[in-house]
């Protein structure tokens, strides 16, 4: 028995099901999502996947999660200790901060094996093969607020490029603050000019007043109406456009990955976080500008 841990956001959530999918089809035995905590978890909206996209995966119990991961083993609780370097003992696999961002073949573990994942897994090798399989079981429910019917028309019907602003939390964050300023998406929007016909801009961001003051976008349509338990019809919408520029964000990455158009083009920051380099998070055809700090 394999059981993946689910933390975070949308986005991050989005990762470890990928995970989840890779797993199982790299070692063809059960693998189980443990969302236990997630009915405590405070921050952002809380377990999201199975309430959008009603997925068919395996749920761990409290009694599997505590026999698989040895509770009360030492060594166990002294590798959830450890920071800095991926951490493998023969029943748990944790994926420290410092590796967040960075491909591990050894992390899927050995076959056959009882082994707890806890991590983000946030690199685009882990997605390899595993594709087609999670496009298909990835399908938003269809859009039921007039403003989203008519803006999903427009997208199919204009050269659409999202952009997303991803400002709150990550103003002052120390990990992933300063990125993105607004001289990235300056640059940005000019590269997208240089390679996109008229291009129409739909911005989304949680901090819609400030995009309107300093991205200068005359005609964008700026999305202020999807909050909450709908925030993730922004990441929807994103995956409609033809073309999308990302912040250094899961949310917005998700939202570029799923666009299903094959002429795409993908604006990424050439940086994802501080503490680390973290390009392999980017897909190899996303074509990097320079972010700042």
């Amino acid at each position: 028995m394999k059981i993946v841990k689910v933390a975070g956001g949308f986005g991050n959530q989005l990762f470890q099901y990928a995970f989840y999918l890779a797993l199982a089809k790299k070692h063809q035995e059960q693998v189980y999502l443990d969302n236990l905590d997630m009915a405590t978890y405070r921050l952002h909206n809380g377990y999201e996947l199975e309430g959008i996209f009603k997925l068919d995966a395996n749920y761990c119990t409290t009694e599997q999660r505590s026999i698989v991961r040895k509770d009360n083993n030492v060594f166990t609780k002294l590798l959830s200790s450890l920071k800095n370097k991926l951490a493998i003992n023969n029943n748990y696999i944790l994926e420290p901060k410092r590796e967040h961002f960075t491909f591990h073949e050894k992390s899927f573990g050995e076959a056959n094996t009882a082994i707890y994942y806890k991590g983000y897994w946030q690199h685009a090798k882990y997605l390899a093969g595993i594709e087609v399989e999670l496009k298909a079981n990835l399908n938003f429910p269809e859009f039921e607020l007039e403003q989203n019917i008519e803006l999903s028309h427009y997208i199919t019907e204009s050269s659409s490029v999202s952009i997303h602003v991803r400002r709150g939390d990550y103003v002052q964050h120390k990990a992933f603050g300063g990125i993105c300023d607004l001289s990235y998406y300056q640059r940005a929007v000019e590269k997208i000019n240089a390679l996109v016909e008229n291009p129409a801009f739909i911005v989304f961001s949680d901090d819609i007043p400030w995009c309107k003051e300093n991205l200068n976008l005359e005609q964008a349509k700026f999305v202020d109406w999807n909050s909450g338990d709908n925030s993730y019809r922004d990441m929807q919408l994103m995956s409609l456009c033809k073309h999308n520029i990302i912040a250094n964000s899961s949310f917005s990455w998700w939202g570029a990955w799923l666009n299903a158009n094959e002429n795409k083009k993908v604006i990424c920051p050439d940086k994802w976080v501080h503490y680390t380099k973290a390009t392999g998070v980017l897909p190899s055809e996303w074509l990097k500008v320079k972010a700042s700090a």
